[in-house]
């Protein structure tokens, strides 16, 4: 890879059981990818990346300075890595890809996905340039909703544990993670969710209460909704085939 470009990988799906990655600079990540997720490279950073499991499937884009700027990113912390996050359009982009059978088909979807990435990159610079938490708030506050998932977690505790208001709170966490606390802890559900799937069998309706959703079919809606894939789907294939609607 050219040192001046930047990396994009999309994951599409696979069966996983881990991915364990990590940067020179010291970001690291162990989380399982979901699909529709993306990992962002910066410009000459030394990636390692572990897999365990049977298969991957992904999209690699690397992005020149130029690609860059002509996508509408500019901002200097879009230079640098990113693990593990999503973007609802570049996401249902992914997931029309993954359908696509024709070769026209495949051309139109790449251009949607271009332009989402576009939109994604001037969003992200206008969300990511305000205040951020601190380094100690942001370690605590991801503790504190890992460890509660399996509760209702409510703005007043995290307000509480940060030590911040509801407007400071909600401002400083949006440009810390790109998402809101909401978002954030939903993701969080989904992907506990996805990590026990990926064990092995399990009772779906013990499952959706283990992690945090009020029921069955509150799982399956958030798990759909972010991965493209249901609950049962991800755990009896994983597969890299196209998702029925």
């Amino acid at each position: 890879m050219k040192p001046e470009e930047q990396t994009w990988i999309f994951h599409l799906g696979g069966k996983l059981h881990g991915l364990n990655t990590e940067t020179g600079d010291g970001l690291s990540c162990g989380d399982v990818p979901l699909p529709g997720e993306i990992w962002r490279i910066g410009a000459g950073e030394i990636y390692r990346g572990v897999a365990r499991g049977s298969s991957m499937a992904y999209l690699l884009l690397r992005l020149s300075p130029k690609n860059l700027k002509a996508l509408g990113g500019v901002g200097e912390f879009q230079t640098s890595s990113r693990f593990c996050y999503r973007d609802p359009e570049i996401a249902a982009s992914l997931f029309e890809l993954r359908a696509q059978t024709s070769r026209i088909g495949l051309e139109a979807t790449c251009g949607r996905l271009m332009w989402s990435l576009g939109q994604h990159l001037r969003t992200e610079a206008r969300i990511l340039e305000s205040p951020k938490l601190h380094g100690s708030t942001v370690k605590h506050l991801e503790q504190f909703i890992e460890g509660h998932l399996s509760e209702p977690i409510r703005l007043e505790q995290l307000c509480r544990e940060s030590g911040l208001s509801r407007s400071e709170l909600c401002r400083r966490f949006s440009a810390t993670f790109g998402i809101s606390p909401g978002q954030y802890i939903l993701r969080r559900r989904v992907r506990r969710a996805a990590s026990l799937l990926a064990e092995g069998p399990v009772d779906l309706s013990g499952l959706a209460f283990d992690v945090g959703f009020s029921s069955h079919s509150h799982l399956t809606h958030a798990f759909r909704g972010l991965t493209g894939l249901t609950p049962s789907r991800y755990l009896d294939a994983r597969t890299l085939g196209p998702v029925k609607k």
